[in-house]
């Protein structure tokens, strides 16, 4: 995945699933941001990111 801000790449950090819901965690080294998709049913993707603080 790339990052949003910085267009590094993104490492996944953790990935959970319950039921159809799948939730992976990802962190940029590069910039510190961090982001989480949460995907149903394999076919919907829902982003958000957390810019670092500074």
């Amino acid at each position: 995945m790339e990052c949003k801000y910085c267009e590094s790449e993104m490492r996944l950090v953790d990935n959970n699933t319950l039921g159809f819901i799948t939730i992976k965690h990802w962190a940029c080294d590069n910039c510190g941001v961090s982001a989480t998709e949460e995907i149903r049913n394999g076919v919907y993707n829902k982003w958000s990111f957390k810019e670092p603080e500074n």
